[in-house]
């Protein structure tokens, strides 16, 4: 997907991307977003560490330095539940 997206931006659109690779526009998009996570947590993406669903929730944080403190949480064993929980706290609620 990602080297889909760095092409001509103005024919490839997140639906265009989508419907080549069989995702939903929104799949497109929330896959392209990953892209701008530090390298330390794309690699643990890459090694299995940080699944999706974990990274869809270090997505609701603002800013790389809360995703990192998440990400190190998340690497010591939180399941997805735990770091929604988290990621709640972060956020204040």
């Amino acid at each position: 997907i990602a080297e889909l997206g760095r092409l001509d931006p103005s024919y490839w659109t997140q639906e265009k991307i989508g419907a080549v690779v069989g995702k939903s526009q929104s799949e497109v998009s929330r896959t392209l977003r990953f892209l701008d996570f530090s390298d330390a947590i794309k690699e643990n993406m890459r090694r299995r560490i940080i699944s999706e669903g974990h990274a869809v929730e270090l997505l609701r944080l603002p800013n790389a330095d809360l995703q990192a403190q998440a990400a190190k949480k998340i690497a010591a064993g939180l399941s997805i539940m735990e770091t929604r929980r988290l990621v709640n706290g972060l956020l204040g609620g």
